[in-house]
C-alpha cells in the first residue's frame, strides 16, 4: 500500500528548515499536471472548494549515501496541489523516511516552491477528516477515553491514529497517522505517477475529503 506523507507550502515564499540527512542524490525525472474535478460535492464541512486547482505531479528517484551503512534507495511521486497548498509524497515504501525526502528536495534546485517544516494541523480538522469517513473502524487517541465516540459526538480530541473506511465506487480502508496517509492505490495497470494522477480514483477521493477538512484551519 502506497503511503502520502503531506506537507503544506509556505506562505510567502518563506522557506523553513527541515531535518536534514546530507550526501543524498535526488533526481525529479518528469513533470504532468491535470485539473482537479470535484468527486465528493457538499458535505458536512461544505462544498469542495478547489475545483479545476492545478495537480502537479513529478515522478522522483532518490538515493542516500551515509556515512555509515549502505545506501537506500526509493522512486516515488510528488504532488503539488496548488489551490489548497497541499504537498503530497507517495512512496511504496518505508525507507528513507518522507523527513529526509522533504529535507533533500528542499534543498534541490529543480524545484521552485517552499515548502514548511513539518505538518501540524488542529484537533477540529483531524476530528473533521475522521468524521468525513464513511465509518470510522478504530481511532487511538493519547489522552481520551472512548475516542471513536467523542469524535462521533462531535467533540475534536488528540488522535495518533485513525482506520477509517471510505466508499468511491468500492470501499476501502485508510489509516491516518502523524501527517501520513495510507490509501490502497491500484499501480496494475501502470507506474505508481500514473495512478496518482487519474483524475476518478479512490485515492483522489480521499485527498479531497482530506483538503475540505484541514483547509477550514
Amino acid at each position: 500500500m502506497a503511503v502520502d506523507s503531506v506537507r503544506r507550502l509556505s506562505e510567502r515564499g518563506v522557506q523553513q528548515q527541515l531535518p536534514f540527512e546530507r550526501n543524498t542524490q535526488f533526481d525529479l525525472v518528469e513533470e504532468d499536471s491535470v485539473t482537479a474535478i470535484d468527486l465528493i460535492g457538499n458535505t458536512d464541512i461544505g462544498p469542495y472548494p478547489f475545483v479545476n486547482q492545478a495537480r502537479r505531479y513529478w515522478s522522483f528517484e532518490f538515493t542516500t549515501d551515509p556515512m555509515f551503512g549502505s545506501p537506500k534507495s526509493v522512486s516515488g511521486v510528488l504532488e503539488v496541489r496548488e489551490g489548497s497548498g497541499f504537498v503530497f509524497l507517495i512512496l511504496d515504501q518505508d525507507t528513507p523516511k518522507p523527513d529526509t525526502i522533504f529535507s533533500e528536495l528542499r534543498d534541490s534546485t529543480q524545484t521552485d516552491f517552499p515548502i514548511e517544516t513539518d505538518f501540524s494541523p488542529t484537533y477540529k480538522s483531524v476530528c473533521d477528516f475522521i468524521r468525513s469517513s464513511s465509518s470510522i473502524v478504530k481511532v487511538d487517541s493519547p489522552t481520551s477515553r472512548n475516542p471513536k465516540e467523542r469524535i462521533q459526538q462531535g467533540e475534536n480530541i488528540p488522535v495518533e491514529v485513525a482506520r477509517l473506511r471510505f466508499e468511491h465506487e468500492e470501499s476501502h480502508s485508510i489509516t491516518y497517522s502523524d501527517a501520513q496517509l495510507s490509501i490502497p492505490i491500484d499501480t496494475e495497470e501502470g507506474a505508481l505517477v500514473e495512478s496518482v494522477a487519474r483524475e476518478y480514483s479512490f485515492r483522489e477521493y480521499v485527498v479531497q475529503k482530506f483538503e475540505s477538512a484541514f483547509t477550514q484551519e
